[in-house]
């Protein structure tokens, strides 16, 4: 039972960073760029982008705010970003609990 609860808690995690690597995808996509272009107007590398855009890695606040300003986009509201790590704590200390007992 456990190992599927860590398993759920992961795939929510995944999925987190999953729709917001699909966002920046989507925003390049419509700009019509490479990744290598996109990353260079915020400093960052091509294979950055890629690993936002294919979910390996979740960009940090910072980068977002940086995609927001640089493309005139709100890419993801920063009250919603805080709401979904609020529940996926809350989620991850109930079950931890219940695993416990």
């Amino acid at each position: 039972m456990y190992t599927s609860i860590r398993y759920i808690l992961l795939l929510m995690e995944n999925n987190k960073s999953s729709i917001i690597g699909t966002k920046i995808r989507g925003l390049r996509l419509k700009l019509n760029i490479s990744q290598a272009s996109f990353g260079k107007k915020i400093g960052l590398s091509g294979k950055a982008i890629s690993s936002y855009e294919t979910g390996v890695s979740e960009p940090p606040l910072r980068v977002l705010e940086d995609i927001s300003d640089t493309y005139s986009t709100p890419l993801i509201r920063v009250d919603t970003k805080n709401k979904l790590e609020n529940l996926l704590t809350e989620l991850r200390t109930v079950l931890e609990e219940s695993i416990t007992f």
